[in-house]
């Protein structure tokens, strides 16, 4: 009877035995070690990949098998494992958002790139011109390109656009006071730098295609006190001195562009736009200011001979001597008579 008790006790020993896996001593047993954990998983993502300068966007992540997460690049801080956070972009350019955060199985970081940029705003300007095509030319070829971002001038003359590097360029339109069609009409401003405002006229045209810009004080008799680049010739119109005189000199400088303008384009069936006309007059003003180094008199006959010789040239016009002497003649008769005058309307008539 003890025999069978002693069997019976060896069978529940071995069969206990087998289910925990091990039984007395011999061998080495298994190790203690924990597995190592996963590395948190992040989702990061922005509300815009662009943004105006001064406006803000929306970060937002969520991040499992973290414990906390910190913030680098344009915002900084510790930061929940999970949320949404509004942020301000302040400067223009592409500024980086990180956010790396850590857990048992290490650190997860992520980045997002969110580009600000600037616009300006400002006036085209030969009396105030609407329905102009204005846009920014960044590859200096004086036409729209497919990546060139293009608006329309209010009726006021006004416009608003993305801010970048390049001539900025009125196109066309219509005279907002006499309603007169301003076909291929093209000025523009030569932006070199941010600026919030820009005005384009005749005058920043005649600068832009300068091989010294700041000449244009100089060369003009324009007061230094002045900055074209954005002063509103028509807003300060009625002074009697200064202000009269630089939009005085601009619609001159217009008359002359356009006459020529249109002369070229009948005799060559052409549909150029003003670029070419205004750089040849800018040609013949730097050429005489080198000459004197004194203001150049754009009334006079023999200036604007010299601008007429330039353009026939230019545009290889075939045009009798006597035709391109009444044009010199005509043209020197209108310039003296484009002056400011007292009487709004009379501006109107005279100037539209």
């Amino acid at each position: 009877m003890a025999l069978n008790n002693l069997n019976h006790l060896n069978i529940v020993t071995l069969f206990a035995c087998l289910i925990v896996g091990s039984c007395g001593g011999g061998g080495g047993g298994s190790g203690s070690g924990s597995t190592p954990g996963l590395a948190p998983v992040v989702n990061f993502s922005g509300s815009n990949a662009e943004v105006l300068v001064g406006n803000t966007a929306t970060l937002t992540w969520a991040s499992t098998g973290s414990s906390s997460c910190t913030a680098s690049g344009g915002w900084t801080g510790s930061k929940e494992t999970s949320g949404s956070a509004t942020v301000t972009v302040s400067s223009a350019g592409e500024v980086a958002y990180n956010l790396a955060c850590v857990g048992d199985g290490g650190t997860t970081s992520r980045g997002i790139t969110i580009s600000g940029y600037q616009e300006v705003s400002g006036v085209t300007v030969d009396g105030y011109i609407r329905g102009a095509d204005v846009f920014i030319d960044t590859n200096n070829n004086l036409i729209l390109d497919g990546d060139e971002i293009l608006i329309v001038s209010s009726d006021d003359g006004t416009f608003r656009l993305r801010y970048a590097v390049g001539n900025l360029i009125s196109l066309g339109g219509f005279d907002l006071d006499s309603g007169n069609s301003l076909d291929d009409l093209l000025i523009m401003n030569k932006l070199t730098d941010y600026t919030e405002f820009a005005a384009i006229t005749p005058i920043t045209t005649i600068a832009a295609f300068m091989e010294n810009p700041d000449d244009i004080y100089a060369v003009l008799g324009i007061d230094s006190s002045i900055d074209i680049s954005s002063t509103d010739p028509v807003l300060n119109l009625g002074d009697g001195g200064v202000y009269d005189y630089l939009y005085e000199k601009g619609n001159q400088i217009t008359i002359l562009v356009l006459s020529l303008q249109n002369v070229a384009n009948d005799l060559n069936s052409t549909q150029d736009t003003s670029g070419d006309y205004f750089k040849s007059l800018t040609d013949v003003l730097q050429d005489d200011f080198a000459d004197t180094g004194n203001v150049v008199d754009i009334e006079l006959d023999a200036f604007i001979k010299q601008v007429v010789d330039n353009v026939v040239a230019d545009k290889q016009l075939m045009l009798a001597q006597d035709d391109l002497d009444n044009m010199v003649e005509v043209l020197s008769a209108v310039m003296p008579v484009i002056q400011v005058k007292q009487d709004a309307s009379s501006n109107n008539a005279l100037f539209g």
